[in-house]
């Protein structure tokens, strides 16, 4: 029986992931890294393809009834003398929250037995020499970050291509990102959708809207924004998505593309979409979106201008 190994993480958030990713470089590592800068709440485990819905499940769940977590993270340490790792130490400002954030998602198919007590940690480099361990403890004793953490990430352990300089090695990819809070319902007493706003486009989301999967942003820049629809209740095929990105202290917008499965248009699905995506882009500080001059789009309240469609989002 196939199967997969999975894992479930608090990924850094992008400045902070940048600087961690800047360490691993100043002790060594060579890029590509085979993971995001992160904090597992469930380590590696295979599951079993037939599973894997039960997996989603669990994640939905257990995210819906949390709610979104401050970390302070560092100095670095370190678990020698039992293994010798460099990690930066984390710490919740609510630390039964983070605890039962990690014991409820332990589970169904995450229900193993634990190799190592949990102390949640940002791994720098997973072994080094003790002296470099050392002198890197010393120089790092005063770094501090703090995340603001909104979401948990499902990661799938692959390998790479064969076009890959790095063909056939392992690394981590994010497969699905659950919001702390749980998805928005909408359409009640009608037809009924569950939005999730994600960072990343999912590999259904990928096949729905005819593009490539992507993961959570680990560097500066633009700010993905996608609205995944899916029928309320326990995961369920991708019905609907809007893809668009927010750039850093821009107050333009951009949506890039909306698509609904096939079955389901003629729903209101797509005008729900880019209402829910337009309220987002506004919460985040953009004053107009702009999308294609596509009819669809002026159908939920955008205008024609220079080739493209312009939509105010100003309150």
């Amino acid at each position: 029986m196939a199967r997969r190994r999975l894992a479930v993480v608090l990924l850094a958030p992008q400045a902070e992931a940048a600087e961690i990713d800047a360490l691993r470089r100043a002790v060594g590592l060579v890029e590509p890294f085979h993971v995001a800068p992160h904090v597992t709440l469930v380590p590696p485990t295979n599951v079993a393809e037939p599973d894997v819905p039960d997996v989603l499940g669990v994640l939905r769940r257990v995210a819906a009834t949390s709610r979104p977590l401050e970390l302070e993270v560092g100095p670095a340490a370190t678990f020698l003398p039992e293994t010798p790792t460099l990690h930066l130490a984390v710490a919740a400002a609510d630390p039964e929250a983070l605890s039962s954030l990690r014991g409820r998602l332990r589970c169904g198919p995450f229900d193993r037995p634990d190799v190592w007590p949990f102390h949640p940690h940002a791994t720098i480099r997973e072994s080094a020499e003790p002296e470099l361990i050392a002198a890197a403890v010393t120089a790092l004793a005063g770094l501090i970050q703090r995340w603001s953490v909104a979401s948990v990430h499902l990661l799938e352990q692959r390998r790479q291509g064969p076009d890959h300089p790095r063909h056939g090695q392992a690394h981590w990819v994010a497969i699905r990102e659950e919001p702390l809070g749980g998805p928005a319902v909408v359409g009640r007493g009608g037809i009924e959708l569950a939005l999730r706003t994600v960072s990343m486009v999912e590999p259904e989301v990928a096949g729905l809207l005819g593009t490539d999967p992507t993961e959570p942003p680990s560097r500066p820049g633009p700010r993905p924004l996608v609205v995944v629809a899916e029928d309320p209740g326990t995961p369920g095929p991708v019905v609907g998505a809007a893809l668009g990105s927010v750039g850093n202290g821009s107050t333009a917008a951009e949506v890039v593309s909306v698509g609904v499965a096939e079955d389901r248009r003629g729903e209101g699905i797509g005008r729900q979409l880019v209402n829910a995506w337009c309220s987002e882009a506004a919460r985040r500080g953009a004053e107009v979106a702009v999308g294609p001059d596509h009819p669809s789009l002026v159908a939920v309240g955008f205008e024609p201008a220079a080739g493209v469609a312009v939509r105010s989002l100003g309150r």
